[in-house]
């Protein structure tokens, strides 16, 4: 307690470290019973932490927009790849955890857990094309959507393992649903 004391009052520390440190200084507070400090200290990391934040909805209902225009329909494919996983798609606290766990223990199911893999994948894909997504959809061939498919498939196998199917639960995948729907 007291070398983190010590480590949150230094001069030195970069706005971003004193933010890391205010929080698990807090944290020890109030395991110690130092409520009131803990409370100075938390209000004080989360207003620190708060000024880094920077939110523009406008931005981000354009960005979802944009996405939603990029695959305004998407015919059904005739294709068996991504049948052994269940994408769960929600908002966080929404029951998602639950619903993973009710599926994994089912004998033929594994839990994936939050992979991150389809936002990793289609990252890589705008560095390669020097575009952000979803503005270089409109460009991508069925082929291109195949090996996307396939590098999803191939980082998800790790996770599956000798299980039929193996869920997803990243939030964030209600944005890509599109790109899921393609690459699979």
């Amino acid at each position: 307690l007291h070398g983190l004391r010590r480590l949150y009052s230094n001069p030195a520390l970069a706005p971003t470290q004193r933010i890391d440190i205010g929080f698990a200084y807090a944290g020890a507070l109030e395991a110690a019973g130092d409520y009131e400090r803990a409370f100075e200290v938390f209000s004080a990391a989360n207003i620190a932490k708060h000024a880094t934040l920077h939110w523009d909805a406008r931005a981000v209902s354009a960005l979802v927009d944009d996405i939603l225009a990029a695959f305004p329909r998407i015919d059904a494919v005739d294709s068996n790849r991504g049948s052994g996983v269940a994408f769960l798609v929600g908002m966080p606290r929404s029951g998602s955890t639950l619903a993973e766990q009710i599926i994994a223990a089912h004998p033929s199911a594994t839990a994936g857990g939050e992979t991150g893999f389809v936002a990793e994948i289609l990252q890589a894909e705008s560095s390669r094309r020097g575009v952000r997504f979803p503005y270089w959809v409109d460009k991508a061939t069925d082929a291109d959507w195949a090996r996307l498919g396939n590098a999803y498939l191939a980082r998800i196998e790790a996770a599956k393992g000798d299980a039929v199917l193996c869920t997803d639960k990243t939030l964030t995948n209600w944005q890509t649903l599109g790109a899921i729907r393609r690459m699979l």
